[in-house]
């Protein structure tokens, strides 16, 4: 997908020229959550042996 190089009023995607693009904060938001999720994913196994693996699920799905 393109990207523009200027923010836009803080939207994800415009419309630029007839097609859609990408803005930086979309890419930025994109990396942010794509770091968040491989740190939750790493961190189930850090907690697994010493907790009930309820607590292991939500502390890794819900934004305890």
């Amino acid at each position: 997908m393109p990207v523009t190089d200027d923010m836009e009023e803080g939207k994800f995607f415009v419309k630029q020229g007839g097609r859609h693009v990408a803005t930086p904060l979309f890419i930025t938001v994109l990396v942010v959550e794509t770091t968040d999720l491989i740190f939750a994913v790493d961190s189930i196994p850090a907690s697994w042996p010493s907790r009930p693996i309820f607590i292991v699920y939500t502390s890794n799905v819900l934004p305890f």
